[in-house]
Parts: C-alpha cells; structure tokens; sequence
C-alpha cells in the first residue's frame, strides 16, 4: 500500500525527475509546497510555465534569454573583439561571477562526446567561425571543462581555428583535471582567466604531432579496454599486464579505470584523427 494518494504521488515524481533531486528530497519539497499558502504554489508554477514558454537561445551566441539577443551580447560595455568559448550557458554564470571577464561568449552547446551520438556537426562550432569573420573577433579564449570529452574538443577547436587570424588561448591550468567550470569557486576562476595561455602560435606539424600522439595514447586505451571487457567477464584473475605501444607493460586492477570513459576517450580520438588528417 502507499504511503500517499496518487495527487502527492504524482508531485513526489515530478520533483523526482529533476537532477540532483533524491526520492526523500522530492517527498519533502512536495510536502513543503502543500504546506504553504496556494498563490505560493501558484507562482512557482506560473514563473516555470512562463519561462518554459518564453526563454530560448541568443541568435549570436547561444546563451539562454528571452529576447532576441542576450543582455551580454546588447550591452555595450562589452570587449566585441574578444570571445570566451564555453560549453554550456550555465558556465557563463560562473564566469560572470568571478568578475574576470568583460568580452562575449560563444555556447557550444556541449562537448565532443561520441558515446551520446555527439559529433562536431552538433555543437555550434560552425556558427563561432562564421562570427570570427562576420564580427572581426581578434581573440578566442577556450574555457572547457577538464574532462577526456572536453580537451577532444578543445583539440579540435585549435585544428578548426588555426587558419584564421585570431589569437588562440586557454584557460589557465587551475582546474583540477576532470573538474567542471561551473562548480569552481570566483577567485579559482578568475585566475585561470587571467592567466589563460596563447596556443596558436603552435605549427600545423605541432599539432600534428599533437593528435597523433593523442591518437597513440587513445590507442592504448581501447586496448585496455578490450582486456578489461575479457576481465570483468571472468573475474578470477585480480590483475593483469597489458602491453602498450612502444613495448611497455603496465599492470592494471579490474577496478583502476571507467570502461564508459576510455570508450568515449577513444573514441574522441579517432573523431580528431579523422578530422585533421
């Protein structure tokens, strides 16, 4: 039997379904929310319908408003010439936040990441190349999140906009590797800003090298992957040795690695292999 009637049940499931909302936390906003005044409920549920309704991506730059540009792209206090490249709009509140930046942003609208079925041709990658001609951009700084998916992209990026005659940077090293930007405390952020580093000074044959030796080491992960797929299945064994390009062997537990992660890192891998070569 239930412990609530089907009204509640349905609230309870509702709230569940949000991110980072527990089956306890969605029972206690649901309890919370019958406990107050109706016109409380009622706004709650106008302001989530309204913006639903009325909020949509910035022409220019992809952030979220509901105009036709976004308060950043209009205002007129902004460095035009200068564009902060993120992956989602939430890191632009981050961004905002620790006060380092007075330029654009250009949302991607996400990471590399074939696993999800996401490839280049998904993200905005086309439109931020059109604004660097059409808006005479001079600087591109590159804020993607530490992850395997992340560098890919920022990897390529760097291929995509090596021809152009844009100055190339990227946030400074204060992350964590794998951390996400829109969880990084203001002063954390605003020196990796400040200390973001030129990168298209490198050579088409550095970055060459760049992505062959990113294919080679993504190499070596889909064996490991291939072997810990081989592990998991029989289970006896509680480590194993793999052979790695170059003739080196590494000895690995079952549980040392992710096999979703390594997938995906090869994968983005042969994505920039292909793209560039």
């Amino acid at each position: 039997m239930q412990p609530y009637q089907d009204a509640i049940g349905e609230m309870i499931d509702a709230f569940a379904r949000l991110p980072g909302i527990s089956r306890r936390g969605a029972e206690r906003l649901t309890y919370h929310l019958l406990q107050q005044p109706e016109e409380v409920s009622d706004t709650l549920a106008n302001a989530i319908a309204h913006g639903r309704h009325s909020i949509h991506y910035c022409k220019r730059c992809f952030n979220l408003t509901d105009e036709e540009l976004c308060p950043i792209c209009k205002s007129s206090k902004r460095d035009k010439h200068r564009v902060c490249v993120v992956e989602e709009a939430r890191d632009i509140i981050a961004i905002e936040h620790s006060g380092a930046w007075k330029g654009l942003y250009h949302v991607l609208g996400g990471v590399i990441s074939p696993m999800d079925g996401v490839g280049p041709d998904q993200l905005h990658i086309k439109e931020l190349l059109a604004r660097i001609d059409e808006e005479g951009i001079e600087e591109i700084i590159l804020a993607l999140n530490a992850s395997v998916e992340g560098e890919a992209t920022t990897l390529y990026l760097i291929s995509q906009l090596h021809t152009k005659d844009v100055k190339v940077s990227r946030i400074a090293q204060g992350l964590s590797a794998g951390s996400d930007i829109k969880y990084a405390d203001q002063m954390t952020l605003s020196r990796a800003i400040e200390g973001r580093t030129e990168i298209n000074h490198w050579t088409k044959e550095e970055l060459n090298v760049t992505l062959n030796n990113v294919t080679i080491i993504m190499y070596s992960i889909e064996v490991l992957v291939r072997v810990l797929s081989r592990m998991w299945r029989n289970r006896q064994t509680r480590t194993f040795q793999v052979r790695m390009p170059q003739g080196v062997w590494v000895q690995v537990p079952p549980s040392a690695a992710s096999a979703d992660q390594m997938v995906s890192a090869f994968l983005c891998a042969q994505i920039l292999f292909t793209k560039n070569h």
